[in-house]
């Protein structure tokens, strides 16, 4: 069944006329947030990958979370690399949170989060470069960001997408939140 805030989701996201969550054991070391190492199950690979070893971003992925919050992000490919856009939904009412640039640069690949208020007005945050990589999962780092300063995904499934935020904090804790997506079929229903 279409809702209507799913039926705006996919048509924003141009999936109706065809056009895509910590990473679980995503550091080699104890901090599975991924500011160090890569995930222990694929090792970290040397130089850029390319645009067909990122399309494990592409498709639609939904989130519900405690409190009937629900998340989307859809990722789909460019001709200057992948866009993601991600929604929030609660109480019923939904609205356009974030749009993802990533771009292969001269300097490699770049993520450019664009963040959107209620009124949908941009504002364009600071780049992250890719700093790591391997098979099915990204990380993304920007130290001098204010927050987050880490942003990384992971295949996890044929359906499943996770991503994590992380943020350090001036007192030397880190914060972080995790998103374990699902994957959405066009006619909007989970595909577990």
């Amino acid at each position: 069944m279409w809702t209507a805030a799913r039926l705006a989701l996919l048509v924003a996201a141009g999936l109706l006329a065809g056009c895509a969550t910590p990473p679980r054991g995503l550091a080699a070391s104890s901090d599975a947030s991924g500011a160090t190492g890569g995930p222990r199950s694929a090792p970290a690979r040397t130089g850029q990958p390319t645009a067909p070893e990122l399309a494990f971003l592409e498709g639609a992925w939904e989130q519900e979370r405690e409190g009937a919050v629900r998340y989307w992000e859809v990722w789909r490919r460019t001709e200057r690399g992948f866009e993601g856009s991600a929604w929030q939904a609660t109480r019923g009412l939904s609205h356009r949170t974030e749009r993802m640039e990533l771009e292969l640069t001269l300097e490699g690949w770049v993520l450019t989060p664009v963040l959107f208020d209620e009124l949908e007005r941009e504002y364009r945050s600071d780049p992250f470069p890719l700093t790591a990589w391997g098979d099915g999962w990204v990380r993304f780092e920007n130290p001098a960001h204010e927050r987050p300063h880490t942003i990384a995904y992971r295949r996890t499934g044929a359906d499943r997408l996770e991503a994590w935020i992380v943020s350090r904090e001036a007192d030397g804790r880190t914060e972080k939140q995790a998103f374990r997506f699902s994957a959405m079929d066009l006619d909007g229903t989970e595909t577990r």
